[in-house]
């Protein structure tokens, strides 16, 4: 083994040592080393890069492919087989490159400095325009293809590729990979400001069936609509004030005092169906599991927690490990007027708002749970994050 070990490192070394002795005092070592770390451009075999060979096409378009994250429709070249290590990239990347003539990608061909500008201004600002600035400025601008015209004045602008010291661009040169490697490295870090476009705000209909906010449920009974039929009432509490919702139609599951829910409307305002995320019988709390592990109805994506609580401090609830879910949350949202923070006391069957000052709050100290100066067995909790952000929550404090 130890030999093996002295054998990996001996090799590990030449590698090194190799690399560094094919770059080592070049005039690009440091883009050299930049596009090695973002893993954009990679060494050969033996371990050099090769910095003043030409690059490729195929390698070119690699290089702007993986840094950039270029994605292209499908297409299909004459020149390009699947077997072909550069087949993936020539497919996601073949639209940052200049127009084709005929069906043929060339990937072996050395690409020139016009296309390796065109290419990566492409890639890396999209579709590019320069209504006020030219290519004049350069003394071999005539030999500059019309398509890159445009790519090339904006990269000058944002001094990108200004060219050479006697003044000329040298479009059609090829280009080396440490050149390359500059090319890349200075476009990643140019930043463009973009002109601030208003949105704008699409037309939405109305959706016939909507979801509110969890809905702790005070009574259900049964009463009579304006057209003398009879209906199903539920009362709730939602915000600190009282809310009715009447049902024509009857539920899979019965609703009942102690119940949290998420209530389902139709057009007609009428609750269509129900969501029974917990329901308190006594000291027994039980949760709507199933439900809380689907994707919610609403448009955004939420996230449960619910279960036992370990402990609430420094606004945050953390949940006992024998939980539905593990996990602590939150409760700075607590504070705010229209925050959706409940919690039932089943022993007096009262209702509270968590954290406001003229309730009594629940404290956890020393393993014992209170609610103000009374001591209670323990407390459950079920709750809900929309997009990251706690939105609603219903504690059931068991005496």
């Amino acid at each position: 083994m130890k030999k093996i070990t002295s054998l990996i490192l001996a090799v590990c070394m030449l590698f090194t040592i190799a690399y560094a002795a094919d770059t080592q005092g070049h005039w690009a070592t440091e883009e050299i080393k930049w596009a090695k770390e973002v893993k954009a451009m990679n060494g050969y075999p033996d371990g050099t890069f090769k910095p003043d060979d030409f690059i490729t096409r195929a390698e070119a378009l690699k290089t702007v492919t993986v840094l950039f994250n270029v994605t292209s429709e499908k297409k299909e070249f004459d020149d390009v087989k699947e077997t072909d290590w550069h087949y993936t990239y020539i497919k996601d990347g073949h639209s940052v490159m200049p127009p084709f003539l005929g069906n043929n990608f060339n990937p072996d061909a050395e690409i020139t400095r016009q296309d390796a500008i065109y290419a990566i201004v492409k890639a890396k600002f999209g579709e590019v325009t320069a209504d006020e600035i030219t290519v004049d400025f350069y003394k071999d601008a005539y030999k500059i293809s019309d398509y890159a015209k445009t790519a090339v004045a904006f990269a000058k602008e944002k001094e990108i590729a200004i060219g050479y010291e006697d003044s000329t661009i040298r479009p059609d040169i090829p280009l080396t990979r440490a050149e390359f490697a500059k090319l890349l490295k200075v476009s990643y870090e140019t930043v463009v400001e973009e002109e601030k476009v208003e949105p704008e705000v699409p037309e939405v209909e109305e959706e016939k069936v909507t979801v509110s906010n969890f809905i702790p449920v005070s009574s259900v009974s049964l009463t009579t609509n304006d057209n003398g039929n009879e209906v199903k009432q539920i009362n709730g509490i939602k915000t600190e004030k009282d809310v009715t919702f009447l049902s024509t139609e009857s539920f899979d599951q019965e609703v009942k005092r102690g119940d949290t829910i998420i209530p389902v409307f139709n057009n007609k305002n009428f609750v269509k169906s129900v969501r029974i995320l917990a329901t308190c019988d006594g000291s027994t709390v039980n949760f709507g599991t199933e439900y809380m592990t689907e994707v919610n109805t609403t448009s955004n994506k939420s996230k449960y927690y619910f279960g036992e609580i370990e402990s609430i401090e420094r606004n945050t609830v953390t949940l006992k490990d024998n939980a539905k879910s593990t996990g602590s949350f939150g409760l700075d949202f607590a504070a705010k007027s229209d925050a959706e923070t409940y919690f039932y006391y089943t022993g007096a069957n009262e209702r509270n708002n968590l954290y406001i000052d003229d309730k009594e709050a629940l404290e956890f100290e020393d393993g014992n749970i209170y609610l103000g100066s009374e001591q209670v067995t323990t407390a459950f909790v079920v709750a809900r994050e929309i997009d990251g952000k706690l939105a609603e929550m219903t504690i059931y404090v068991i005496k």
